[in-house]
């Protein structure tokens, strides 16, 4: 293998952000779900990653579950115009100019680690966390007794 020329030469995420966890985020957008555990400041966060629009989806389902029908129609329409605007289909993208790489990761089944202490301690939520924020990754994910939970 060739390591003098690199393909990452060309491919610089905005910002600090770290290239290859980009280039996880952009798996994920292509269809593939990666395991992952990320460093923040707020400790370890590690669930399984997900389109942006499939995280848009999960968290309007989440936010308005106790909401009135008409409610949650509206809702629906104004997430249905953000996902068109955020995350176009692959035709109009190419036809827009420049890539856009992204700049927050979405996990679902996500779990805080903190000091030993896993959040939420039955099951996981929805996580959204800014790339540039990310100081580190692994993939995979810990499970509760792996976590420090007995």
């Amino acid at each position: 293998m060739n390591y003098e020329t690199s393909e990452t030469e060309s491919y610089k995420p905005e910002g600090n952000s770290d290239w290859l966890l980009q280039h996880v985020v952009d798996l994920t957008n292509t269809g593939i779900s990666v395991p992952v555990t990320l460093t923040t400041a707020a400790g370890l966060v590690t669930g399984v990653t997900i389109h942006g629009a499939e995280y848009l989806d999960l968290f309007k389902l989440e936010l308005t579950k106790n909401w009135p029908s008409d409610m949650q129609d509206t809702y629906s329409e104004v997430v249905e115009q953000w996902k068109a605007d955020v995350y176009p289909q692959p035709s109009s993208i190419e036809q827009d100019g420049p890539e856009r790489f992204a700049s927050f990761i979405h996990l679902k089944d996500a779990r805080l680690v903190n000091a030993g202490t896993v959040v939420p301690g039955n099951g996981g939520m929805l996580w959204r966390g800014r790339l540039s924020s990310v100081v580190g990754f692994t993939i995979g994910v810990l499970t509760p007794s792996s976590a420090g939970e007995e």
